[in-house]
């Protein structure tokens, strides 16, 4: 699971029904393709991006063109925009559009008080800060670039800020991707959590984005996995804090073989077509989800209208198909909500990069070759 209000964000259900009747899209969208840090269990370590930032002429387009379809925005997927120049213009311009949920993603770096200000006066509703780590050794290992200090100082005066603001609505959430390198500081996180007075806690299993990522997820040891479930389940109860927890494992994974890859397709509930999912890169490339990258853009919002994008015949086929007969074709399995009934199949935390998306396919340089994908 990768945002921790996502439960919440279904119960809100009547902005769908009840809003705009254009306004029915869960955009999810990078301004940018940068990043500060270099985390060890990042998509980075292995593939290398274009830099490209949207400039303030694009932001308008979208104010025009997309946002009025749009009732919930993730401005931030995969890059970290706090930094950005344009930051202030992004989040004006959705707020003008009237979308009634917005919200970010960062790894809490630039999370001063200048920024915060801008976070809060413009109405942002949810901030997602990614941490890792309840030591300083830990998330300096992990989160590389990163001061563990500065970063929680910096969650501790925006909590404090939020709180003093005239319209405090801001949820505010720690992430946590739990992995062998910092298993054993799960609890300890939680009391950091209710020691700094963030709202929630989300905890994910790791993407595994290469062969060497392997041995640091806990997938492949599910007894273990699931008592440190139980684990993190008891003290959030004890801690009063809301979490957000991946299923429990079976006994045993059904381990991916790419020579017995079907016509590439995922038989189960596609969040993104019941929900109306669009991810859109940050040169303005779009895609019925975010995990179907591999299949190509099916339009690009700066050089067509958004409505033609929308309604065009393979963003409607794929999500008739996939709400209808329950197949969504182009993807290898869900990555983002994985249910009980699939939590043993490593192909949810595989990335797609290991199952069958090429990055060329994107444009993008891969860093690490390829090579026995399916084996441990």
């Amino acid at each position: 699971m990768s945002w921790p209000s996502i439960d919440r964000l279904k119960s809100w259900g009547g902005w769908r029904r009840n809003g705009h009747p254009r306004r029915q899209i869960y955009l999810q969208m990078d301004l940018t393709s940068t990043c500060g840090l270099r985390c060890r269990h990042c998509f980075r370590t292995v593939i290398k991006l274009p830099r490209y930032t949207m400039t303030q002429a694009q932001i308008r387009i979208l104010g025009k063109e997309v946002f009025p379809w749009v009732n919930r925005l993730a401005l931030s997927e995969t890059g970290e925009i706090l930094g950005l120049p344009i930051l202030d213009e992004a989040l004006s311009t959705a707020s003008e559009a009237g979308i009634p949920f917005v919200r970010i993603q960062t790894n809490g770096v630039q999370l001063d008080e200048k920024v915060g200000k801008v976070l809060l006066d413009n109405g942002l509703s949810a901030l997602g800060i990614s941490v890792d780590a309840a030591s300083a050794q830990t998330y300096e290992s992990i989160r590389r670039g990163g001061s563990f200090e500065e970063v929680i100082q910096n969650i501790r005066s925006f909590v404090q800020l939020r709180n003093r603001h005239p319209s405090p609505k801001t949820s505010i959430a720690l992430n946590f991707v739990l992995c062998t390198p910092n298993a054993e500081e799960t609890l300890d996180f939680l009391l950091l959590a209710k020691e700094l007075g963030v709202d929630s806690v989300a905890f994910s299993h790791l993407m595994i984005e290469s062969e060497e990522m392997r041995k640091w997820s806990l997938i492949y040891d599910p007894a273990t996995a699931n008592s440190l479930h139980a684990d993190i389940r008891r003290r959030s109860y004890e801690l009063r804090i809301p979490i957000a927890l991946p299923p429990d494992l079976p006994s045993g994974i059904r381990m991916h073989t790419p020579d017995k890859m079907p016509d590439l397709g995922f038989w189960g509930y596609c969040e993104a077509a019941h929900d109306n999912w669009m991810y859109m890169m940050f040169n303005g490339d779009c895609f019925p989800c975010l995990n179907l990258q591999g299949s190509g853009p099916i339009g690009n919002v700066f050089n067509q209208p958004f409505a033609e994008i929308w309604n065009g015949l393979f963003n409607q086929s794929f999500r008739r198909t996939a709400r209808n007969d329950g197949f969504a074709r182009g993807c290898d399995h869900c990555k983002a909500f994985i249910s009980q009934a699939v939590a043993g199949d490593e192909k949810g935390y595989l990335s797609n990069r290991l199952t069958s998306m090429s990055t060329a396919s994107l444009g993008i340089e891969d860093k690490v070759a390829l090579s026995s994908a399916g084996a441990r």
